[in-house]
Formats: C-alpha cells, structure tokens, sequence
C-alpha cells in the first residue's frame, strides 16, 4: 500500500476520491524528444528552430513538449529526419 493510501484510509477518505500516487508524464525535454525520434538532441532543436516540428512549451526556465502534439504530428505523416550512416546517391 502507498503512503498516500495509507494516510488516507486511517483519515477516512472514500476510495473513490483518493488521489492516484502515480501519474504518466503529459510533457517531455528536447533529449527524450531526439530519442524518440531516433536523431541527436542538436538536430532535434534546428528541426525545432526552423519549424519543421511541433514547437515548445515554456515552464519558466523549463522547455517541454507536449507529447500529444508529438504524437498528433507523427500520425500526420512526418517522415524519418535521418538516416545514420552514409547518404546512398541515386
């Protein structure tokens, strides 16, 4: 049992309004977004800085993405930014 669980049922709360001790992050930082994609956190920002990417949110000092807009642009068709390895000429 979770602290929170356990403050709550020796005060009484129902279960149903307890809070939920864990909760899924709604937004990430320019590393997890570079990693998700699979390219460098450097080129992460230039995709960023010229538009070709959902832009961020600011948290005071913090930058974020929202990771529904993330994911709202992925199903709209962004292709792969890069490719590791050597360019393959036609």
């Amino acid at each position: 049992m979770t602290d929170i669980n356990a403050v709550a049922e020796r005060i009484g709360v129902p279960d149903s309004s307890r809070a939920v001790a864990t909760t899924a992050p709604t937004h990430i930082d320019a590393d997890a977004c570079a990693s998700r994609l699979g390219i460098s956190k450097r080129h992460w920002l230039r995709l960023v800085d010229r538009g070709a990417a959902p832009s961020a949110t600011r948290f005071g000092r913090l930058v974020r993405w929202s990771i529904a807009s993330l994911e709202a642009w992925e199903r709209n068709g962004c292709k792969p930014v890069r490719v590791a390895g050597k360019a393959v000429r036609p």
